[in-house]
């Protein structure tokens, strides 16, 4: 069976933007459907150009065929070295926009480096605040203990004092007493003692009776002496405990100056706890925005890098397409070699003998250059071949620039 050339695909020009065309595979039915047609049109239009061929000399068929070539082969390689100079320009072109993706890939990853870095920063500065402020409510808790030890120890002391000051009024009271029966008895001895005198002066006969009503009286005087000796020694004592009391009340009063210090250094520490405790609040709320804003960078960190994927990935499909395209073109030649031999054959046997033999590259939708091919005449040979080596050395070099982006074409 003859093997006929498919068609060639569409090559995307250097106008084209980022959107590429779909890949190769998802076109075989259209492929598989136009070559059948192709094959149709080829086989019923070289039938009749045998037809024809077998009603002329061989003169008049290297003329037509002469013809034939010079309007084919002419817009046959320009049309190709229109596509090779569109596939380079495309090759350059995605070389630049994949160093370009990678450049902004490098960047993207740097960034998200740099963002990590910064938060971690944040975070270390965050957490030492946050020791910090803890270490200072540990310490305002330990005085707040103390500082209710030393409250309670006042209040004890206070309850103290006001027990001594009722025992002090008491001591008082007695006292008063004590110096008012005092003055009483030192008046009756003053009395008894000009009684005496006046005895002793007004009835010298009455010494007996007088004798023993001094004896009496001396003794009563005696007791009445001793128990104000016993009152003084008590009074002595209240006196020494009103002065322990007066010592006891001063201590009170330095101790109550203490406290109210005490009491003024607590009040400063509560303002102090309630600024920390502002501070504390105002640092979580900066270090909740702090996060926000580096969520939502990340976040457009995230974003960025999909579009580079997908960006990556379209120009992976594009690339793929190209790649397909040249393998389909060299498929093409192998394909229109096998044809050139097979209708080297048929002229062999419909009786005809060209001189020179000669491979030039035919497109498939000009069948008319099937014969050009085996026919040409001579002098147009040679320039042709020269043309044909230069588009097959073009063709090596742009396969040479595209072996940096082949291994992004193999699947993974």
């Amino acid at each position: 069976m003859i093997g006929r050339p498919r068609p060639r695909p569409h090559v995307p020009g250097a106008h084209a933007g980022r959107e590429v065309s779909p890949k190769p595979g998802a076109e075989s039915h259209v492929l598989s459907k136009a070559l059948n047609q192709a094959e149709g049109l080829d086989s019923e239009l070289l039938q009749r150009l045998f037809r024809e061929a077998r009603g002329l000399t061989e003169n008049e068929l290297y003329e037509r065929l002469a013809a034939w070539e010079d309007n084919s082969d002419d817009s046959g390689l320009q049309q190709r070295k229109q596509t090779e100079s569109t596939l380079r320009g495309e090759v350059s072109r995605l070389q630049k926009e994949v160093s370009q993706l990678l450049d902004e890939a490098y960047a993207a990853k740097k960034k998200a480096m740099d963002a990590e870095l910064a938060q971690v920063k944040t975070t270390e500065k965050i957490e030492a605040r946050m020791s910090l402020s803890r270490r200072q409510l540990q310490s305002i808790a330990r005085g707040m203990g103390a500082a209710s030890g030393l409250a309670e120890r006042c209040r004890d002391l206070q309850h103290r004092a006001a027990v001594l000051n009722l025992e002090l009024d008491s001591l008082k009271n007695g006292a008063r007493q004590k110096r008012q029966a005092m003055e009483e008895c030192s008046r009756d001895a003053r009395d008894l003692a000009q009684r005496l005198e006046l005895a002793e002066k007004d009835q010298p006969g009455s010494t007996l009776l007088v004798e023993a009503e001094a004896a009496d009286v001396h003794s009563d005087f005696r007791a009445e002496v001793v128990s104000l000796l016993t009152e003084r020694s008590e009074l002595r004592e209240s006196l020494q405990k009103q002065k322990e009391m007066a010592e006891l009340q001063q201590l009170l009063a330095d101790e109550r100056m203490l406290l109210e210090k005490r009491r003024m250094s607590a009040a400063d520490m509560l303002r102090e706890i309630a600024d920390l405790e502002e501070q504390a609040d105002d640092l979580e709320r900066n270090s909740q925005r702090v996060l926000g804003e580096m969520r939502n960078s990340l976040e457009r960190l995230a974003m960025q890098v999909e579009e580079l994927r997908r960006a990556k990935d379209q120009a992976e499909d594009w690339l793929g397409a190209v790649w397909a395209a040249l393998n389909q073109q060299r498929r093409e030649q192998l394909l229109l070699h096998q044809c050139l031999g097979c209708a080297e054959l048929m002229f062999l046997e419909c009786g005809f003998h060209p001189k020179v033999v000669l491979v030039v590259p035919v497109f498939v939708l000009v069948p008319f250059c099937l014969l050009v091919v085996y026919c040409a005449m001579p002098r147009q040979s040679p320039a042709n071949f020269s043309e044909i080596c230069t588009q097959e050395t073009q063709q090596i070099s742009l396969l040479e620039d595209l072996r940096p982006v082949r291994p992004m074409l193999t699947p993974s």
